[in-house]
């Protein structure tokens, strides 16, 4: 009886583990509230135009995001409150990805819903902050085991029962690492 707990209960866990909802809530921060470690790390890549920086919080955290369109890509530069680098990611086109992880990842979400489109897709750069902007600073790119690769996928996922928002975390082969359903915020508009 006490091995059927035990397995239930993990169960339980990693179920929870693996299908967590989001709620982030983003505003735009002045660059006197951004942490200088965040700052200073943000300037090593020479962006040629004007950095936004945001606060966001989820129900569990707070972090300092800077933004900018470069290079015809849109970056999102993630750090604690403390200016320690959390993530890089990159929005970027599904063919950018390897064609069997687009597999593995099609496959996956097939598996998971009636039909899903995909909102939003990021190649997520974690690891090493001095690793990360060698690579992303290079003509030709070559990887240094200290960075981390994965890509992060929201989309709109339908089922007989409902229509929702997802975050998808999946590896740099397609292997599913997290997902999350999107919650979004309670508007101010009644509904009648």
């Amino acid at each position: 009886m006490r091995i059927l707990f035990t397995i239930l209960v993990s169960i339980l866990f990693f179920s929870k583990l693996l299908g967590q909802d989001k709620y982030e809530k983003e505003y735009r921060i002045s660059i006197d509230a951004v942490p200088s470690a965040a700052l200073s790390y943000v300037q090593k890549f020479d962006f040629d135009k004007k950095v936004k920086w945001y606060r966001e919080e989820s129900l569990s955290l707070s972090s300092i995001e800077a933004k900018i369109k470069w290079n015809k890509q849109r970056y999102s530069i993630e750090f604690d409150t403390t200016g320690l680098l959390q993530d890089i990611e990159i929005t970027i086109n599904f063919e950018a990805i390897s064609i069997p992880a687009q597999q593995a990842i099609c496959e996956a979400l097939t598996n998971e819903f009636d039909r899903y489109k995909l909102k939003k897709i990021q190649r997520q750069y974690s690891g090493n902050k001095t690793f990360i902007l060698a690579y992303l600073s290079q003509e030709e790119k070559i990887l240094n085991p200290e960075v981390k690769i994965q890509f992060e996928i929201v989309l709109e996922g339908k089922t007989e029962a409902s229509v929702n928002l997802y975050e998808y975390t999946f590896s740099q082969q397609g292997k599913l690492i997290n997902k999350r359903r999107i919650v979004l915020r309670n508007t101010d508009i009644l509904e009648y």
